[in-house]
C-alpha cells in the first residue's frame, strides 16, 4: 500500500487519447489520458 507517482515525458508525443496501463506483480490499473498540444 502507498502513494506512488508515475512521471510521463510526452513532449514527442502526438496529441490525442492515450491508454495508461500500469502493472506492479497481481495489481493492474488503467488510465486514459488526453494530450493536447
Amino acid at each position: 500500500a502507498g502513494h506512488y507517482t508515475v512521471v510521463w515525458d510526452a513532449q514527442n508525443v502526438s496529441s490525442g487519447i492515450y491508454l495508461i496501463r500500469l502493472n506492479a506483480g497481481d495489481f493492474t490499473a488503467v488510465k486514459k489520458c488526453v494530450k493536447l498540444k
